[in-house]
């Protein structure tokens, strides 16, 4: 097969960009990958804090100002999206995985199903669902924050 012999060629000649050497603040220089991801870690964690946020300005839209959008956030709606929830992905800012609200599905969705619903007539959003985590995201030649 002419295809998987070309791509097993190419995967062999591209070139892996690593991240290279570090200095600690001692002047060390570190370069096993395990210490290189310790000293960024810390290095992030010491510059980015939880207090550090940035007020997203917000224009609460209500069904009053709007009577043509007509919504009704069901039970079962919820229960279905939690439902299709990808396990796989990372927990939100609230520490929660989805695997875990995938499962408690059944339980959650009405007490879900009422704060979306006040949210939706009211046109505010809790305070906590405005918030993200940002971590840097290492890709070849692009090091740009991501939200998660």
């Amino acid at each position: 097969n002419k295809k998987s012999f070309f791509q097993h060629i190419n995967n062999k000649k591209k070139i892996k960009e690593t991240v290279g050497p570090l200095k600690r603040e001692d002047g060390k220089e570190v370069t096993g990958n395990r210490e290189k991801a310790e000293l960024l870690n810390s290095f992030f964690a010491s510059v980015f804090t939880q207090k550090e946020t940035i007020a997203q300005p917000t224009k609460n839209i209500t069904v009053k100002d709007r009577p043509e959008i007509k919504v009704k956030i069901s039970k079962k709606i919820v229960r279905e999206h939690l439902s299709d929830l990808d396990e796989h992905k990372s927990p939100g800012p609230d520490g929660l995985h989805p695997r875990v609200l995938k499962e408690l599905a059944e339980v959650i969705s009405e007490p879900l199903h009422h704060i979306f619903q006040k949210s939706w007539s009211t046109g505010e959003l809790p305070e906590d669902w405005k918030r993200a985590d940002v971590v840097l995201i290492f890709k070849k030649g692009k090091n740009r924050p991501r939200k998660l």
